[in-house]
């Protein structure tokens, strides 16, 4: 038992490595003395997750956009992927398909194991790709600079022809608690992002329609601390 923990704590402080200094566009970082923010400590805090009511599609050849769209979360609408249109509302309703405001149930919980605080564990909903995550919770890291970053393409969830993309993440910024600076009370500035290969969204379109085309699905989305 004890060298499983072992593992299972060395494997999360080399993710953490991996995570460092991403948030918000990779400025910031973990600064050694400065703990992150407290946004539920070892003990955790549950979080009440606010969606925006727009979705932007972002399609990408060679990491060049070629195509860029806003559609509504509650009424939908279409978006052309290789000249091929694609309805969003049937495209989040397929079940090997996460779309990012499926990504986190209404009330999340996050947890920051070690004194630190830099390590940051959130739970989410199994939907798509996610569902081949084992654990209850995904890895992020809270750095110095009261940013965050929640990885989502990690290797449980990229498997398969809709795998989600390393460039799926959610991030942001936390606003501090006016009487309590290391206590974090909100999350601004946010986006989540769930991204697939072009091959995936076109799924049963036949041939190579989507091939060599990224697809990033990007919801905003706010969060506020509860307890």
């Amino acid at each position: 038992m004890f060298k499983l923990r072992a593992m299972a704590l060395t494997l999360s402080l080399a993710a953490l490595g991996l995570l460092q200094g991403a948030a918000k566009g990779g400025c910031g970082g973990n600064e050694p003395g400065v703990p992150g923010i407290d946004v539920g400590g070892p003990a955790g805090a549950d979080w009440r997750v606010d969606y925006g009511d727009t979705l932007r599609v972002v399609v990408k050849k060679a990491g060049v956009v070629v195509a860029d769209s806003n559609l509504s979360v509650v009424a939908g609408g279409t978006f052309t992927v290789d000249g091929v249109a694609v309805d969003l509302s049937n495209l989040c309703q397929r079940p090997d398909v996460a779309c990012p405001h499926e990504v986190f149930p209404k009330t999340v919980r996050m947890t920051q194991p070690g004194d630190q605080r830099h390590l940051l564990y959130v739970t989410f909903n199994k939907e798509g790709p996610l569902g081949g995550v084992t654990s209850g919770t995904l890895l992020g890291n809270v750095d110095s600079a009261k940013d965050f970053r929640i990885e989502l393409g990690i290797q449980a969830a990229a498997v398969g022809t809709c795998g989600l993309l390393g460039v799926s993440y959610a991030e942001g910024s936390i606003q501090a608690d006016a009487s309590n600076p290391e206590r974090g009370v909100k999350m601004v500035a946010s986006d989540l992002v769930t991204a697939y290969a072009g091959g995936c969204i076109l799924s049963g379109s036949g041939g190579s329609a989507g091939a060599g085309l990224t697809v990033e699905l990007r919801v905003p989305f706010s969060a506020d601390r509860l307890n």
